[in-house]
């Protein structure tokens, strides 16, 4: 006689707050260098690839203490070489390698600015966001995780927190409020809502709906959406307008004020992919 039993979904308890401050506070870092690239591209009208990117080395740092973080996961940093063993079978390889070419790059460019360089570090800051989305997308056993628009996911929040910090570096300044920068930051973050909210409607199994439930209720709606997108929009359209009156607050503070909200909605999309649907799937056991 065959017996049917349905294990319920667990979930993961592998994955705490260091990689989540991996995911957040690396992928901010790459992302702020991608943002101050593309923004001197759109400003300057030849040679940008010379161009010094602006604090160049708080992405390093930024990545460093990613990194830092991750080691802490594993309890074991020393070993944190065994991270460069599987670059062909791993994606955490292959973040850790993007990582470190993106630092040596990026470094090397801060006090040397070529083109080559420059380029180096540019596209391992780009596979770096993407590695990370696809660290969360191969965990197959967990049904949440493993829908194709995760990396797409991680990308964009990576370029809305990078941009979040580097109007914050630049509030003080008018380069953190003029017209290009405040376009493409509504860009970067209509793209950004676009996608988190195709990933909450992305699969139609009862099984998807069910894990991502929490993603959907008011508490997380409230970081994810209102405060880490919808206000933030809002402020930077109006700061767009050719006769806005801010007397009241300065100009400074609510530059200020935005990139906060965006590195607050980029926390809080990494925290409910990692911690509120991170279930395995459930398993039919028979026997």
């Amino acid at each position: 006689m065959i017996h049917v039993h349905l294990k319920e979904p667990l979930k993961q308890k592998d994955w705490g707050w260091p990689v989540i401050a991996n995911f957040s506070i690396g992928s901010t870092g790459a992302g702020l260098y991608l943002v101050n690239f593309f923004l001197i591209f759109l400003k300057t009208d030849s040679d940008f690839f010379n161009q010094r990117i602006s604090f160049g080395f708080i992405p390093l740092l930024l990545i460093i203490f990613g990194f830092f973080c991750l080691s802490i996961e594993t309890g074991r940093p020393l070993r944190s070489f065994y991270l460069f063993s599987r670059p062909a079978q791993s994606w955490i390889s292959i973040e850790t390698m993007a990582g470190c070419i993106f630092i040596a790059a990026a470094l090397c460019d801060y006090f040397f600015p070529h083109p080559i360089l420059k380029l180096f570090a540019i596209m391992s800051a780009m596979a770096f966001l993407i590695s990370q989305g696809y660290i969360v997308y191969r965990a197959r056993a967990i049904i949440a995780w493993n829908v194709p628009i995760i990396p797409i996911v991680f990308v964009s929040s990576g370029l809305v927190s990078g941009y979040g910090l580097f109007v914050m570096l630049n509030a003080a300044d008018k380069i953190g409020s003029d017209q290009t920068t405040l376009l493409f930051g509504l860009i970067l973050l209509l793209f950004n809502a676009m996608i988190w909210l195709i990933y909450l409607r992305q699969s139609s199994s009862n099984d998807f709906s069910i894990e991502t439930k929490t993603l959907r209720q008011p508490f997380f709606l409230t970081f994810t959406i209102a405060l880490g997108q919808i206000f933030p929009f809002f402020l930077m359209l109006f700061l767009l307008l050719p006769n806005h009156n801010i007397e009241l607050v300065p100009l400074s503070l609510s530059i200020t004020l935005c990139g906060i909200l965006l590195l607050i909605g980029n926390i809080s999309q990494k925290v409910g992919i990692i911690f509120s649907v991170g279930y395995f799937r459930g398993i039919e056991l028979k026997g």
